[in-house]
This record gives structure tokens, sequence and C-alpha cells, in this order.
């Protein structure tokens, strides 16, 4: 029987609720988008003919192709990845002053909160490596796997010398997890590298894959490690 709406409580709550649902949808809606531009000749290249590849049926930048990419997918994206992100930006650098205040941090704090203050726009480029990693994925990855790999590789190294650079997080221990998972990445992909350009990989390539596991499980240990010492001592308080 309680009133729901209205007032600045439920605003609050409804705004934080829309940047987290945004926030976790936003790389499915891109990843998406990007697909509708995935096109691929299946006739001579003087004369080419472009199907969607999610759907040989549908011709590229023709028809329905065409109308709905202008009217639905373009300016999405552009939503998605300009518009959205570059206002949640603006308006928390116009405050970034006032983010502890609780007007504030009650609505947005899920994008900052763990980050040292003053690199609350960390997020930001986490969502950056995540656009560029998805065009990776839809684009380099069909045109060639090889440029797939050594992108993802030089996103890898980019972000792994950012986060040693600034430490972002406003605990040690979750700038170590960071660095520690950026390295695993490194290695599991390295790995991937390996047997893409070796296709006959013989008698390395269960060494290769030994390795790739490592690379995963020495992420894994520490993230186990770091996540029960956290509940003995939530335990031990409690």
């Amino acid at each position: 029987r309680k009133k729901i709406s209205g007032g600045p409580e439920f605003r609050n709550l409804l705004i934080t609720t829309i940047v987290i649902i945004g926030f976790n949808m936003q790389p499915a809606i891109i990843q998406s988008g990007f697909y509708l531009f995935q096109c691929q000749n299946i006739y001579r290249d003087d004369t080419p003919l472009e199907y969607l590849v999610m759907d040989y049926d549908v011709r590229c930048w023709q028809g329905p192709h065409l109308g709905w990419t202008l009217a639905l997918v373009i300016p999405s994206l552009i939503l998605w990845v300009l518009v959205l992100p570059g206002l949640l930006f603006s308006y928390l650098n116009k405050h970034k002053e006032k983010l502890q205040a609780f007007e504030i941090a009650k609505k947005y704090s899920f994008i900052y909160d763990g980050y040292k203050i003053e690199k609350f726009y960390w997020e930001f480029l986490i969502m950056i490596r995540k656009i560029l990693m998805i065009s990776a994925t839809v684009f380099a990855g069909f045109n060639s796997p090889n440029l797939q790999i050594y992108l993802f590789i030089a996103l890898i190294l980019i972000s792994y010398a950012l986060h040693v650079l600034n430490r972002p997080f406003t605990e040690e221990i979750l700038n170590d997890l960071e660095r520690i998972s950026l390295v695993s990445l490194i290695i599991i992909t390295l790995c991937g590298l390996y047997f893409q350009i070796v296709p006959e990989a013989g008698k390395m390539d269960k060494f290769v894959f030994a390795v790739g596991v490592l690379g995963y499980l020495y992420f894994f240990y520490h993230f186990c490690k770091l996540y029960f010492a956290l509940y003995i001592e939530k335990l031990k308080n409690d």
C-alpha cells in the first residue's frame, strides 16, 4: 500500500536502475548492431554481390537491409556509443568535486565506486576497450583471424600499460588483481595466436595448450585467494 511513484527517493532509484541496466546491456546492443555491417561477397570482385553473414537471404545495402541500417542501427549505435556515455561522462566530470555527495552518489556511484576519486572516469576507458574488442571480434575476425588476435594483443598491452601507470582502484589488492587478469589474457591470447598461425603444431600443441591453461589458472588462483580471504575476514567481523 506504500506509494512508490514520485518523490526524490523514487527518482534516485529509477536513475540507478536505468544506469545499471544500460551499462550491462550496452556491449550486447553494440555487438548486435555491428553484425548488421558484416557482409560477404559471394560473387566476383568486379561485380560483387554482398549478403548478410547472419542471414544469406538478405542482400546488403539495399531494400530492407539498407532501411533497417539507416533507420535503426546507425542511430542506435550513435546513441549507445557516443551520446549516452558522453552525457554521463559530461555530468560526472562537471560534478567531479561532489561525487561523494549523497544526491550524486545515490544515482551514479555504480560507475565510479571502487576507483580513486580522481580516476572516476576509469570505467569509461574500460567501456572504450570493450567497444574496440567487440569491433575487432566482428570486423577483423571475419576478414582475418590473425588480425583479430593481433588487435586483441595490442588492446590488452595498452590496457596493461595504462593500468600500471595509473593504478586506478582505491584498494591495492584490486589493482594487483586487474594487473594479473590482463597478464593472464595476454598469455591466453598469445597461445591462441600460435594455434592460428601454426596449423599443424605437432608436439608443441600440448605444451602451448598447457601454457594457456596455466595462464587462466594464474588468474583463477589469485581471484580465489582474494575471495576467500575477504570472505573469512567478513565472517570474523560478523
